[in-house]
């Protein structure tokens, strides 16, 4: 079998893994640089404490970071994006804790003048 890139036939909607010699050797260094590394679904649900069926669903909706091809039957999550999700969860629930703590306030000032 030929390693030249047109005797390759992908499936459909599938992407076609690139050679050695169409990347260079440090093309996945180069990816990565200053991102950390991949991280496989069971260090992903033990990072984020999510299950399985989670993850997927909020990938589906879009919510949740999406895997990287990195092998024929093999994906895998980029540290630095799941990283970045688990802080802007935080930083969510700060923001909604401001937001509760100012609603409350609000309600309390209202209840007092009523008084």
């Amino acid at each position: 079998m030929a390693s030249n890139r047109g005797d390759r036939s992908p499936l459909v909607g599938s992407l076609v893994p690139l050679t050695k010699e169409e990347i260079g050797t440090d093309a996945h260094s180069h990816v990565l640089r200053g991102r950390g590394r991949f991280l496989r679904l069971p260090q992903v649900t033990d990072t984020v404490g999510l299950s399985k069926t989670s993850i997927y669903e909020m990938i589906k909706r879009e919510a949740f970071p999406s895997p990287v091809p990195i092998g024929k039957r093999a994906v895998g999550w980029i540290e630095e994006e799941i990283r970045g999700w688990a802080e802007e969860q935080i930083r969510l629930r700060t923001l909604q804790r401001r937001h509760s703590t100012k609603a409350l306030d609000q309600t309390v000032r209202g209840i007092r003048k009523t008084a």
